[in-house]
């Protein structure tokens, strides 16, 4: 038998803790031939994989318990509440491990510990030790579930009722209710985007202190949804579910690695602050420009474009975003015919927050589009409707500013109106509760 615990302080002092148990069976010895079902998998990778997912959250600031000390450290639920009451702000407790619902009485799920039988304590007793006793000082806590029928425990029905603001408790699982989990998915998706977020391949603005929760969820989903089409047996991710208007980026598990660093403003060294309004978050400058050069210039806004070709599209795009056309324009083809870079010509030639900082990108081409100030751009990959609605609405100078549940229970209206009557955006209009648009003409 083996638990994955990962040497640490004993922390008390109000840090961020990880608890990362991978429960491996003890060898079974049978007298005679073994029997013919094989029994439970022995999950002799469980311990490697609770290690790497403790590693990935160390990056994040997370200190392990507890410490190992001398002799064989206590029962999972032991330590368990000995985290819980601990002292800490923030706690992520991560488990792999077989997991197995009770066929009678509340049908909660256990883990299966090291002797192959359900420890002593379900899940749902650890969330109520944490919900149940709002006075205490217990932390806010995550709990990452790689156990089959883990999605038991993300949809707990009196779990659900609390209101958002008060929960202290949240999960992240590998399977649905009644789904089995393979192959340690959930884990190794875990360690692989946590890892992706401090490397920058996936980044959040600079503005935001922590991650999203429901980023780093979608991340992982991603990632497990991928797994199954290369190894079969499908398993889905399921969450703790709220209410679809609140809001979650309050929630700091998952510290921002580029928070107060080289966001979209920055990327643009040497612009005049008098456009930094333009450049709103949602535009993702540096995706536009580097589509647009047609070359990855690194931490460097590109000096020269490589685009060439598609002059009718050019053409046809470029009239379009001077007015001309109907109101509508989809880009559409296969992989790599490059979109991105057509569309990151047209957006780096019209935008007036990049038209004058990199003209090496487009004055070349037979082709461009007129300066447009009523241009708004989304780079709406891995973006909510939310953000994408809200980024739009911030480039076309709406105050959208949010409650506290979000876009689209106000009713507030804006109107933008363009100085002359020639351009494609003459008169515009957004309601924030039905998010539809107006228009006397193109947009």
């Amino acid at each position: 038998m083996e638990t994955g615990l990962q040497e640490g302080n004993n922390a008390t002092d109000g840090t961020r803790l990880v608890l990362a148990a991978g429960v491996s069976l003890d060898p079974v010895r049978h007298e005679g031939p073994p029997p013919l079902d094989g029994g439970l998998d022995p999950l002799d990778e469980a311990p490697e994989h609770s290690a790497a997912v403790a590693e990935a959250l160390a990056a994040f600031g997370y200190r392990a318990w507890p410490s190992r000390g001398d002799g064989e450290p206590p029962e999972l639920p032991e330590r368990l509440r000995a985290a819980v009451k601990s002292g800490a702000d923030i706690l992520v407790v991560h488990i792999a491990a077989h997991g197995l619902l009770a066929r009678a009485g509340s049908g909660g799920l256990y883990v299966v510990g090291p002797d192959g039988e359900a420890v002593d304590e379900a899940v749902d007793q650890w969330i109520s030790l944490i919900e149940d006793h709002p006075r205490a000082d217990r932390p806010l806590t995550l709990f990452l579930l790689d156990l089959c029928y883990s999605g038991t425990s993300a949809v707990l029905p009196w779990h659900q009722r609390l209101e958002t603001g008060e929960r202290r408790a949240w999960v992240i699982a590998a399977s649905g209710p009644d789904e089995p989990a393979f192959d340690f998915r959930l884990s190794r998706a875990i360690a692989m985007v946590l890892r992706r977020y401090q490397e920058a391949t996936l980044r959040v603005d600079p503005s935001q202190r922590f991650i999203p929760l429901p980023a780093v969820a979608r991340e992982i989903s991603r990632v497990v949804a991928e797994m199954n089409l290369t190894d079969g047996m499908d398993q889905g991710v399921t969450t703790s579910r709220v209410p679809f208007a609140d809001q979650l980026d309050h929630l700091p598990f998952f510290p921002n690695p580029l928070y107060g660093g080289r966001g979209p403003r920055e990327q643009m060294a040497g612009l005049d602050e008098g456009t930094f309004p333009l450049l709103d978050e949602g535009l993702d400058v540096r995706h536009f420009l580097l589509r647009a050069a047609g070359s990855e210039a690194l931490s460097q806004v590109p000096g020269r474009g490589y685009f060439h070709g598609r002059e009718a599209e050019l053409a046809d795009l470029s009239a379009w975003c001077n007015g001309e056309g109907g109101p509508l324009r989809v880009v559409t083809g296969k992989p790599g015919v490059g979109k991105s870079a057509l569309l990151g010509v047209l957006v780096c030639a019209a935008h007036p927050g990049l038209r004058a900082r990199a003209p090496g990108l487009w004055w070349r081409l037979r082709h461009t589009p007129a300066a447009n100030d009523r241009l708004a751009v989304v780079h709406a990959r891995r973006r909510s409707l939310t953000e994408i609605a809200e980024s739009l609405a911030r480039q076309m100078g709406g105050d959208v500013s949010r409650s506290a549940k979000g876009w689209g229970v106000e009713c507030s209206r804006w109107r933008r109106t363009a100085p002359h009557a020639r351009s494609p955006w003459s008169s515009t209009r957004w309601t924030r509760r039905s998010g539809r648009r107006t228009s006397s003409s193109p947009c």
